[in-house]
């Protein structure tokens, strides 16, 4: 998967022992789908990037929800609730410990960083209510 950096210092080592890059603003390189996954959970340092006429574009930032990982990249067939609607969003009880984290992060929501998923995905609805 293309990744490009956007973060706002001059370099980034981030992910540096996963990938072995030290990033630079604009740079674009390619990592393994697991790592990809990992670093657009910081949606203001990295995105992905598209290949188009040999120029990587970044794409929009995503949100934490939609970084979160995919158990599998396998198409799957719809289920009875979900008969055409193929573009399921995640829920909070669907995402993991980190994702509600960085999640909670976007939203502005501060919880304690070794606070478990149920901790989180409480904050969470309580700043949305």
């Amino acid at each position: 998967m293309k990744i490009k950096y956007i973060g706002l210092k001059p370099q980034s080592t981030a992910f540096k022992a996963e990938t072995g890059i030290t990033w630079l603003p604009g740079a674009a390189h390619d990592v393994k789908d697991v790592v990809a996954g990992k670093m657009l959970k910081h949606p203001d340092v990295f995105a992905l990037a598209e290949v188009q006429g040999g120029l990587a574009d970044a794409k929009p930032v995503r949100t934490a929800i939609e970084a979160a990982p995919v158990e599998s990249d396998k198409p799957q067939a719809p289920s009875d609730e979900v008969a055409a609607d193929k573009t399921t969003a995640p829920t909070l009880e669907t995402l993991d410990r980190d994702a509600l984290h960085a999640l909670a992060k976007t939203m502005g929501v501060k919880v304690h960083h070794n606070a478990g998923a149920e901790t989180v995905r409480t904050a969470i609805e309580a700043a949305q209510k």
